[in-house]
């Protein structure tokens, strides 16, 4: 049983080490020239319609539809973006679909 088990452990180890080869350093993997490296493709985002009606009107100062992404962040689609004022807080909502 023991004999079986060195076996088989030594077969795996001998499997696991030639994957490790085979994969290659990741200094190997790299563009060697950056103009050379794959562009990434900007992200699409669908049109968006105001969506001003689904949220709260207590409070609420303003409602638009951002034009471009919200926050600036380019992950986030174009949403409507509500502005509220409660006393002396004020704060924001956002709403996409």
């Amino acid at each position: 049983m023991t004999r079986r088990f060195h076996a088989l452990a030594a077969l795996a180890l001998w499997a696991l080490m030639a994957g490790l080869v085979s994969c290659g350093s990741p200094a190997e993997n790299k563009a060697e020239d950056p103009a050379e490296a794959p562009a990434v493709a900007k992200l699409v985002h669908p049109k968006q319609e105001d969506l001003s009606r689904f949220m709260p009107k207590e409070n609420r100062v303003s409602a638009s539809l951002s034009d471009d992404s919200l926050f600036g962040n380019d992950t986030l689609p174009p949403a409507t973006l509500a502005e509220y004022k409660k006393g002396a807080r004020t704060y924001q909502q956002f709403l996409f679909k």
